[in-house]
């Protein structure tokens, strides 16, 4: 997760579940009246103010970390087991799970976590398509001898 910053997610129960950055944690029940827009505010919200770090850490090289989850430049790592981007077929989000598979995966799943596991997965999933789909959106910015970083320049 990120530091010092709140997290969110619905992960399918009767519940959405807010944690701040100091861990404090409150649920808001389904059964909410305009539950689903509430939820769908609280993500942009988070996107908005998160992705930018997220970015930034990635960027200058920095292991992001999702719960089990860890995105660094050249690869996606849950524990040990460790896939490169281009290896990533797609992640699909099933009910309560969230499954990671690989390009020549058979049937089998590279990994399968419960979605509840991964603090901002709408951060997370935005990250890993990033990454699938257009890498270079994310790669870091280089300053050559003497001139401006890739972002810097005019």
């Amino acid at each position: 997760a990120l530091p010092g910053r709140n997290t969110c997610w619905y992960g399918g129960s009767n519940t959405l579940t807010l944690t701040t950055s100091d861990g404090r944690t409150g649920e808001i029940p389904v059964a909410l009246a305009g539950f689903k827009e509430l939820t769908i505010r609280i993500q942009q919200e988070t996107a908005r103010r998160l992705w930018p770090m997220t970015v930034d850490r990635f960027r200058s090289g920095e292991p992001v970390t999702f719960g089990p989850f860890t995105a660094q430049h050249d690869e996606l790592r849950h524990g040990s087991r460790a896939i490169p981007w281009n290896e990533i077929d797609r992640v699909i989000v099933l009910s309560i799970s969230l499954i990671v598979r690989r390009k020549a995966g058979l049937f089998k799943p590279w990994q399968k976590v419960a979605i509840s596991e991964i603090p901002n997965p709408h951060l997370f999933l935005r990250l890993v398509k990033s990454m699938t789909d257009n890498p270079e959106t994310l790669r870091p910015a280089t300053k050559p001898e003497g001139g401006l970083a890739d972002s810097e320049q005019p």
